[in-house]
């Protein structure tokens, strides 16, 4: 009798970015995540576009932190 095999190889996720192959942290879905150099890459594109700073304590009033554009610095 012959039994047909399944093809039961594994393979490691790939980066949706860049498409290299890595191991995410335990609890990471690696559909929705990428690789430690692209992440970094990626948020340093995103910084500039939305031209993020850093919260720094003069950014807080009365406790709150409120957007810039409301002028809570």
């Amino acid at each position: 009798m012959n039994k047909r095999r399944v093809n039961l190889t594994l393979t490691m996720p790939r980066c949706g970015y860049c498409g290299s192959f890595w191991a995410p942290p335990e609890g990471v879905n690696a559909r929705n995540a990428f690789c430690p150099q692209c992440a970094e890459a990626r948020r340093d594109i995103a910084r500039a576009h939305f031209q993020l700073m850093p919260i720094t304590a003069d950014d807080g009033m009365d406790g709150y932190l409120q957007p810039r554009s409301l002028g809570g610095g």
